[in-house]
């Protein structure tokens, strides 16, 4: 391909494109530690992001985004060598889309963005369709179009006339292992007030509270660097009126220990396919994330009330870890009492009983490996669904699209995982980056920017060294948190070791309109019967006329995506992208 300079398509509520001497470069970056590198280029402390980059460009070539510290999804076109340099930040916080046009690169933050401003119409990624109904994301690189892909997170592209070279320039594997910081604490509240202020805007911030953790600790560290206001502005969801909550106590108790003005969204019985249209529109296609139309109503309250940034605590699970791996690590050094003692924290964050969190690591006694995996069959708990013995395909996709497209298992099965396999495990799937970039582009079409401090890379450099024991200390997860945020946080908070199931409330949302439902997931709809098997859903409704809402979780989850899928064929149809055509997979 002849490299030639790419059509960078600027948006009005991200920076305008960037133009710095020669060189020509566009897109997202929020540089974190432009003034070191300033320092390090000669430039002065101030010196304007794009001069950095440019100046970094000349100084390091490819090395440059191993350099960079930040959240960032940029272009650069360098006409003395008529290279075309990319490059996405360690985690995909910022979308980067791309599309070859001919002989030039077309780049922007969405792939609704880059088909407008190509010359050739797009055709359908049915892989990508499948993975969808089958609840999978599979890789990181593809879209619902054949024609448009991603930057991976953590990788630059170069693209020159001889042809083009993708590389990987982070990676965890790198990271050290169980390293034993003198003040494993001190150093990750460090880490972590950086990160919140960094992502802080003043005047122009609120934050989405939830009363778990994460969330919290954002809240304990925005008051300890004085950057929390008199009354600032706070908004949370609530389910006062559905069984189990248990978030109100713990966000009462933050209201009174910090002043805060909090605005409740109430969101019992909500609707999971509301507002789902403008998402599709906004994303370019479905998406796997089914509590989005519920939690995102708080960006859009945010954004009413004024706000261009919001701070979430997403993130923080994959971020720290639970540390449940540890319990295989105890059961592989024969450790049964700390492996019983540290089962309770498992315990607590899934509501199950402690023996169901210790009862699977016997197997690593010999003489107790097939009792154990009979007495697992009979009493751990199953994924539920009426319809689970149908594949979630339609026969004719299934054989068109084929096998082989897959990510690697979670390793929690594997007898000889640790905690740091399953940490990284969650950090690298492909789901992980996905969210971020539903984050990214629906705040964007809204008006907001949505930051999430977990999200930092040093912090979490910091979190994959340490030893799993800061992870799961005494029955309790995310302990190096707890221990950070010690004196901060009210202690009903900093000791909660629940988390509130939404499956019911998602679930009765969901049926709260059935003839819309029906309409869209029905045998009348046979545009959705060439993508999905209208036996699983066939055996879905009729549960759903015997038992209601309390259909099994994962029949919930098919339906929904079954209905997401339908809007977006229907939205095609009507002709609000009259390029769309169904094509072969890739």
């Amino acid at each position: 391909m002849q490299a030639r300079r790419p059509s960078i398509i600027p948006s009005a509520s991200e920076p305008e494109t960037l133009a710095r001497g020669t060189e020509r470069i566009g897109g997202t970056v929020r540089l974190d530690n432009g003034r070191e590198l300033a320092s390090t280029l000669g430039l002065p402390g101030n010196a304007p992001v794009a001069d950095v980059l440019v100046a970094g460009w000349r100084a390091w070539g490819h090395d440059l985004a191993e350099r960079l510290r930040g959240v960032f999804a940029f272009a650069l076109h360098d006409p003395a060598t008529s290279e075309i340099y990319l490059a996405r930040d360690v985690f995909g916080v910022a979308p980067l889309f791309l599309a070859r046009d001919g002989g030039e690169i077309v780049v922007s933050h969405s792939s609704r963005s880059v088909r407008q401003h190509c010359s050739f119409s797009c055709t359908m990624n049915e892989a990508m369709i499948a993975d969808f109904i089958k609840d999978e994301v599979t890789n990181k690189d593809e879209t619902f179009f054949n024609e448009i892909s991603r930057l991976p997170p953590g990788c630059w592209l170069s693209v020159t006339p001889q042809g083009e070279r993708t590389e990987r320039y982070w990676s965890m594997s790198a990271v050290p292992r169980n390293v034993e910081w003198p003040d494993a604490a001190s150093r990750f509240r460090e880490l972590f007030d950086q990160s919140v202020a960094r992502c802080h805007v003043e005047g122009d911030t609120a934050l989405l509270l939830s009363g778990g953790l994460d969330s919290s600790a954002i809240l304990a560290s925005l008051s300890a660097q004085q950057l929390l206001r008199p009354r600032s502005a706070v908004f949370s969801m609530t389910y006062r009126q559905s069984a189990g909550w248990g978030d109100g106590r713990h966000l009462d108790a933050l209201r009174d220990a910090f002043d805060l003005d909090v605005h409740d969204l109430a969101s019992d019985g909500h609707d999971p396919l509301m507002d789902i249209g403008d998402h599709l529109a906004a994303l370019d296609g479905p998406y796997l994330s089914y509590g989005h139309s519920v939690s995102f109503r708080l960006q859009k309250a945010a954004a009413a009330a004024g706000f261009g940034h919001v701070l979430s605590g997403h993130g923080g699970d994959e971020i720290v870890s639970y540390g449940v791996g540890r319990l295989n690590e105890l059961a592989r050094q024969g450790r049964w009492l700390a492996l019983w003692r540290e089962a309770r924290g498992a315990a607590l964050l899934h509501h199950r009983p402690r023996w169901q969190s210790a009862l699977p690591y016997l197997a690593h006694v010999g003489r107790l490996r097939k009792p154990v995996q009979r007495i697992g069959a009979r009493l751990l708990p199953v994924a539920d669904g009426a319809g689970a013995q149908q594949p979630d395909l339609a026969p004719a996709l299934a054989e068109r699209v084929g096998g082989g497209r897959s990510w690697p298992p979670a390793p929690h099965r594997r007898s000889d995982h640790d905690d740091r396999m399953l940490q990284e495990w969650a950090l690298d799937a492909p789901l992980q980056a996905k969210a971020l970039e539903v984050f990214a582009v629906t705040s964007r079409a809204v008006g907001v920017h949505t930051a999430m401090p977990f999200y930092d890379r040093d912090l979490v450099e910091l979190t994959l060294s340490l030893p799993s024991h800061h992870k799961l200390r005494d029955g309790q997860t995310r302990a190096i948190v707890r221990q950070a945020m010690a004196g901060r946080l009210p202690p009903s908070v900093l000791q909660r070791a629940d988390k509130f199931d939404f499956a019911l409330a998602f679930k009765q949302g969901l049926l709260k309109d059935q003839d819309r439902l029906r309409e869209l997931t029905g045998p009348a709809n046979r545009k959705l019967d060439e993508f999905a098997n209208r036996k699983r859903l066939d055996a879905i409704w009729a549960g759903v006329e015997r038992h209601g809402a309390n259909i099994g979780i994962m029949d919930a989850f098919m339906l929904w995506r079954a209905a997401v899928l339908a809007l977006w064929l229907e939205m095609s149809a009507d002709n609000i992208d009259r390029k769309l055509t169904v094509g072969q997979s890739k």
